[in-house]
């Protein structure tokens, strides 16, 4: 597992650590106590937010976790059990953070997947029946029920599970391998990951909203002084004109901290383009009626309608 790969997930929670962090040092004195509160009085709005910052983090930071180190589901055979068992491989693991990997149990993932072979023959077996009931007429049914070979392993697996080229396994209701998790996303797992998103969108909404009045005032006197040019007219950075990093370096130096306005510079696009882009990340699962990303992409192997068995 290379360097990218295992550092990847510690940076997205080090933008989350940095964003919560950013509310104690910086916004709850310049922008909560100086916009909601009167001067050197504790109101309710910072209890509220003092409770709504950390419950957005603590809950970003566990479902992140949990989408890193929780098996998403593996296909494992019997045979397979039986070489660990003889200690014919001990290189089994997967996903993680930081240099940190989960070590697949092969006795658990085999019991989900014969769980999983079981499921799918009583569902295909209620589907013939139905299909017997209605004088023979064969419905076409998307996902099939129906047990699959892999192509890439050969390994005989259970409907709906799917080769992730990544982790080179067969993985139970593969949706995608998710490379800022370090894992794939599949039927354990899949909620931890929709539950991410919507506690990052959550949070950087609420972000945006805490702090959107205040950096209009701010971009606003920039645009008075300098003229409408926010990618550059003082420092050129081309990046909403905020100090390169060695300026922000000595600033912290000499002075233990960074100025607030430019903190809120910073914070406030991050959340911003960080929310508007997992938005559209999560709308199409919300659209999946059932499915995962994969079957979704592959519907159009299908010729006329389907019926999703499996549709919630």
């Amino acid at each position: 597992m290379d360097f990218v790969t295992t550092v990847r997930p510690f940076f997205g929670l080090s933008l989350t650590l940095i964003c919560v962090s950013s509310y104690y040092t910086t916004f709850r004195e310049s922008v909560v106590r100086m916009r909601w509160c009167r001067e050197d009085e504790e109101c309710s709005w910072m209890w509220l937010h003092d409770l709504l910052v950390p419950f957005f983090g603590l809950n970003i930071f566990i479902n992140y976790l949990r989408c890193c180190f929780e098996s998403p589901g593996f296909v494992v055979e019997k045979s397979e059990l039986q070489n660990m068992k003889n200690h014919v491989r001990d290189d089994y693991t997967f996903g993680g953070c930081c240099c940190l990997t989960s070590r697949i149990n092969l006795a658990r993932e085999h019991a989900r997947s014969e769980e999983a072979f079981k499921e799918h023959a009583e569902l295909e077996k209620q589907l013939q029946d139905a299909d017997a009931s209605k004088g023979g007429v064969k419905i076409v049914y998307y996902p099939s029920p129906e047990t699959t070979v892999c192509k890439k392993s050969g390994v005989t697996r259970p409907a709906r599970a799917h080769y992730c080229r990544v982790l080179e396994r067969n993985v139970l209701e593969y949706d995608h391998h998710c490379p800022w998790v370090n894992n794939c996303i599949g039927k354990y797992n899949y909620r931890y990951f929709i539950q991410l998103l919507s506690y990052l969108i959550g949070g950087c909404l609420y972000g945006v909203g805490l702090l959107g009045a205040e950096f209009y005032v701010v971009m606003r006197r920039h645009f008075v002084t300098y003229g409408f040019r926010p990618l550059g007219a003082r420092y050129t950075t081309g990046l909403l004109d905020l100090p390169p990093p060695w300026a922000l370096l000595d600033q912290y130096r000499s002075n233990g901290r960074i100025d607030d306005e430019e903190v809120l510079r910073m914070a406030f696009p991050l959340m911003a383009g960080v929310g508007l882009v997992l938005c559209l990340i999560i709308l199409p699962h919300l659209r999946l009626g059932g499915l995962t990303t994969v079957e979704r992409l592959g519907r159009h192997d299908i010729v006329g309608l389907a019926v999703n068995p499996y549709h919630r």
